[in-house]
């Protein structure tokens, strides 16, 4: 006897095969119990049981395959967020998906002569750049499609990689940079490289394949690479460019006044105050400040400009310390108050 027969209190199967699909498959369970002896075999599928709450339960949590007309539309649309996430670090538009180029990419890893690498590509992508991911970790092979893990490791390569020179660093930690360490270096800049407009992606097993396209990056003297390669910005949870301005624009004004020291900076502040600009709905101010912080006094800017144009003077003039610094009109200096109207 095969048991599981359908207990949705919705009625929503009828059928036993059905229901222990979407049982398998249910988006919101945290949790699997397995037993087995003999003939039989028992799974609890537990943290939120599924097969309940009507058609809309249904549809919410029994998703699509993910494999659509050859391409691993999950793995895809994933990846594309990851880079163009990076991207954004460096001033590089988001790449769009190459879906012709996915689909004949996967049919090239589906092949079982695949072995990591592809040897003859299609005319489609016979002006693209490739990089190769391999999981070296057995533990992770089985996750890799649901993971950022190749997009992670490719970018990884922007720490042998000279942004002031346009080239790939001498050293790392005082040592000659390695063929493989070059080879990551070149990863990076694939994946960065500005003027690249499209990407496509294939997975299978312990590989990932992209191929930038539209025109692929990594060619050219060192002013293409200086120019298609722009040194990123957000490291740590901090955006360096934007504090290295208002840091010397602060500097410079402090300057002006006898006694006014250079600031200096507070990278934990930074950090700080920009995970909480991060989460988004940011009320004005922020409150309930870790006890570290709470002998800081803040200065709060709303743009009133909110396009792309309004918005990279903020980011890249220092609009925002000339704003502030404006306030000295209104301060007295013979009385310490504020000036009368």
């Amino acid at each position: 006897m095969d048991s599981g027969a359908p207990k949705d209190s919705s009625n929503q199967l009828k059928s036993a095969a059905a229901y222990k699909f979407t049982q398998m498959v249910w988006r919101s369970t945290g949790k699997v119990g397995f037993g087995v002896r003999g003939k039989w075999v028992v799974a609890w599928y537990c943290e939120v049981q599924g097969n309940t709450g009507g058609p809309s339960g249904f549809r919410a949590n029994v998703g699509k395959p993910c494999k659509v007309d050859g391409i691993n539309e999950c793995y895809t649309d994933r990846a594309l967020a990851a880079h163009n996430l990076r991207r954004g670090y460096h001033e590089s538009k988001a790449l769009t998906l190459d879906k012709a180029g996915s689909k004949a990419l996967q049919a090239l890893m589906d092949d079982p002569a695949f072995t990591g690498s592809i040897s003859t590509r299609p005319t489609i992508a016979t002006e693209c750049a490739e990089s190769v991911f391999t999981q070296d970790a057995p533990a992770k092979v089985a996750t890799l499609a649901t993971s950022d893990d190749a997009t992670i490791g490719w970018y990884e390569g922007k720490q042998f990689w000279n942004f002031k020179e346009g080239t790939v660093n001498e050293k790392f930690e005082g040592k000659a940079l390695t063929a493989d360490q070059k080879a990551d270096a070149a990863d990076f800049t694939r994946m960065v490289w500005a003027e690249t407009t499209t990407v496509a992606f294939g997975i299978r097993g312990r590989w990932v394949v992209a191929w930038y396209c539209s025109p692929q990056g990594n060619k050219g003297d060192v002013e293409a690479y200086k120019k298609n390669v722009q040194k990123d910005c957000v490291k740590d949870g901090v955006d360096t460019c934007y504090l290295e301005l208002a840091l010397q624009a602060h500097n410079e004004k402090r300057a002006r006044h006898r006694g006014g020291r250079p600031l200096a900076q507070d990278t934990a502040a930074s950090k700080y105050i920009q995970s909480v600009l991060d989460k988004g709905n940011f009320p004005g101010s922020i409150p309930n400040r870790p006890n570290q912080f709470g002998d800081c006094g803040e200065n709060v800017y709303e743009a009133k400009d909110v396009t792309p144009a309004g918005l990279k003077k903020v980011y890249e003039t220092d609009i925002v310390t000339e704003a502030w610094y404006a306030g000295e009109k209104q301060y007295d200096y013979s009385t310490g108050k504020q000036r009368n109207p």
